[in-house]
Formats: C-alpha cells, structure tokens, sequence
C-alpha cells in the first residue's frame, strides 16, 4: 500500500531520495582527496615543463602533498573545499644531474646543425 506525504509524493520516494542525499553529501567532502593528486600533478608539469603521465604524487599528511618527476621533486599544500587549490612551499629540489636521455627534445624538433 502506498502512502503520500503533504506534497504528494509516495513516502517511499521520499525515503529513496533522502538515503540517496545523505551517500551524496558523505561522499562530497571525500572529492578532496581524489582532486588534490590530480590539482598537485598538474601544476607541477606546468611549473617543471614537465609531461603529467611522468610525476608522480604522494600524501604526506594532512593537507600536504610530494611531487617528483623529470628528476625534480617539490612539496605542495593544498587548500579549498575541495583541494583545488595547491602551491609550492619551499625550494623543489633537483634529484641527479640530468642524462641526454631524461631532456625532453626542444620545441619544435632537433635544433639545427648550422651556426650564423
């Protein structure tokens, strides 16, 4: 049997929709933690020219997160509701001297041979 609240609506539904409002709102303060790897990630290949499929990022605590990759390393603090926000704290840090083949090839292809 079938029961209507004041608005008319079935109490089932009305059950439905509050239980699946409540997962939603459990869930939202979480989006933090899956956006701030991301948010870090690429603002380190901006800041490094960096390619983002090669850096690499781990949790520290709290609100603060370790970037490597293209043979840096940089600390990040992410703030925002939903950890959106994200800068460098500190000095990054270069990890070894650079191999010809860890550089990325120059915009634009191989530099020319030919001098002025």
């Amino acid at each position: 049997m079938f029961r209507y609240d004041i608005n008319m609506h079935s109490v089932s539904r009305t059950i439905v929709f509050g239980l699946l409002g409540g997962v939603w709102l459990g869930a939202v303060p979480q989006l933090g933690c899956f956006l701030r790897p991301g948010t870090v990630a690429s603002r380190f290949a901006g800041e490094f020219v960096c390619p983002e499929d090669r850096v690499t990022v781990e949790k520290l605590g709290g609100d603060r997160f370790r970037a490597t990759g293209c043979n840096r390393r940089a600390i990040y603090r992410c703030s925002g509701e939903y950890g959106e926000l994200c800068e460098r704290i500190g000095q990054p840090e270069t990890l070894r001297a650079q191999s010809s083949d860890d550089v990325p090839p120059p915009v634009g292809g191989e530099p020319s041979a030919q001098s002025p």
